[in-house]
Parts: structure tokens; sequence; C-alpha cells
């Protein structure tokens, strides 16, 4: 195993028009460095959940791409 990776689940939650939905995504790494989450996405490792200040520039030049933005708002924070 990867140094920094633990592998377990974890819920994910949305919102949208008031409705909240949650998933449990497959497993997968969870960790607490943004840096190695980052590089793992742009790899194609799977999907990111990561506060979008963090990945602006990869997002502008398409390097990633928004998913579920409906149900991602931003927020103050």
């Amino acid at each position: 195993m990867s140094k920094g990776l633990l592998w377990m689940r974890s819920r994910w939650t949305f919102e949208r028009n008031g409705r909240a939905a949650a998933v449990m995504p497959g497993r997968g790494p969870v960790c607490n460095d943004a840096e190695l989450l980052m590089a793992a996405a742009l790899e194609g490792f799977g999907i990111l959940y990561i506060l979008e200040d963090l990945v602006a520039s990869p997002i502008a030049d398409g390097r990633l791409v928004r998913l579920l933005e409906p149900w991602c708002e931003p927020f103050a924070g």
C-alpha cells in the first residue's frame, strides 16, 4: 500500500434544490494529502472529490473536468 493512502469506503453527500443525495462509492483510496489525490486523478485513477480552488488550474486547462456540477454548488469557506 502506498504511503498516505487508506483503503476504505466514505459516503459522499450532495444537495440540489433542497434535495439531498448520498452515495457510497466503491472501495478506493482515502487520504488527506491533496497533492497525492490530484496526482492520482490526473493519472486517471478515478473521481476526485476535493475543494475546487485546489484543482482550478487542471480544470481550466482541461486536464480535469467537473462531474456532478449541478449537485456541487459553490459555497463560502
